[in-house]
């Protein structure tokens, strides 16, 4: 957890791809992209607003629902989240919708998953682009970081909320022997 991470000695970086450190008597190989994304996600999820554009749809969506399952509430919240909703009784009219990246969250299903999820701090599509985002600015296997930046990086991987897996649920650090 966070605690042994805080308290490790970073020792170097194997292959481009694992930073190796030591905890009392154990080496442990941390994946230098699954830290950093988990870093970036708990980043962008401390205000993830900030991170969300609107994007206008070339095509409205008209969206028939029963009257009673999108409630006022439902769609203040979904406008909190850039989408510019028009509310006619029992139809939804969805002219623009959040983007995140550069990516619209505009299909059909997410609105859906959206108004099923709308009670959540961060509704599930958004949730899920946000991982997204957060794996694309990551360091990857392959890129070069010195002892310092390593280091660096596990330090702020202990700070974490949820250190022990990056944002799509990989473990982020296995121990690999004991000395």
């Amino acid at each position: 957890g966070s605690e042994v991470l805080g308290a490790v000695k970073v020792i170097g970086v194997f292959d481009r791809k694992f930073i190796i450190c030591q905890h009392d008597n154990v080496l442990i190989a941390v994946d230098q992209h699954a830290a950093h994304e988990r870093v970036n996600l708990e980043r962008l999820l401390l205000d993830p607003k900030a991170h969300i554009l609107s994007h206008k749809l070339d095509v409205p969506m008209d969206i028939l629902m029963d009257s009673d399952d999108v409630s006022p509430d439902c769609i203040e919240r979904l406008k909190e989240w850039k989408c510019v909703i028009l509310s006619k009784s029992n139809r939804l009219y969805v002219s623009q919708v959040p983007s995140i990246n550069g990516v619209a969250i505009g299909r059909l299903s997410s609105i859906y998953e959206m108004i099923d999820s709308y009670k959540m701090r961060v509704p599930g599509p958004i949730y899920h682009q946000l991982q997204t985002y957060a794996c694309h600015k990551s360091i990857k296997f392959g890129d070069l970081l010195t002892v310092s930046q390593a280091s660096n990086l596990i330090k702020r991987l202990s700070m974490c909320k949820q250190p022990n897996s990056c944002a799509h649920g990989r473990p982020v650090a296995i121990p690999i022997y004991s000395l």
